[in-house]
């Protein structure tokens, strides 16, 4: 019982202290919420950035797929060979890597036994 009242003693200090300062403190140092304005020009900006992004990795892509494809066409017309080999060994490689992640994925799920 003693120990009760004491905590309750405490309270009362805290709430006629304290509590009143901390209050004025919190109503000093309030935030401001942003206005309709600046949330709607915030999403636009955003918006805008990641449509330049997308078009930037969609022309990057592109590039990238002429490239491959022309230097594959110059391979095949230039020496067929070279060309079967390199597609074999991309084949190969590919195998390899699903294997691999097939191995590594089935060594982290949990079996029941």
């Amino acid at each position: 019982m003693k120990k009760n009242k004491v905590l309750d003693e405490d309270q009362l200090w805290f709430q006629k202290q304290v509590r009143v300062d901390l209050e004025k403190l919190d109503a000093a140092f309030e935030p401001e919420m942003p206005s309709l304005d600046e949330i709607e020009s915030l999403v636009t900006k955003h918006k805008q950035e990641i449509r330049r992004r997308l078009w930037k990795e969609l022309a990057l892509f592109w590039l990238v797929a002429i490239f491959l494809l022309f230097g594959m066409m110059w391979m095949l017309e230039s020496n067929w060979i070279w060309f079967m080999a390199l597609q074999a060994v991309v084949g190969v490689g590919a195998l390899w890597y699903i294997v691999a992640s097939y191995q590594r994925k089935g060594g982290r799920t949990w079996r029941n036994n």
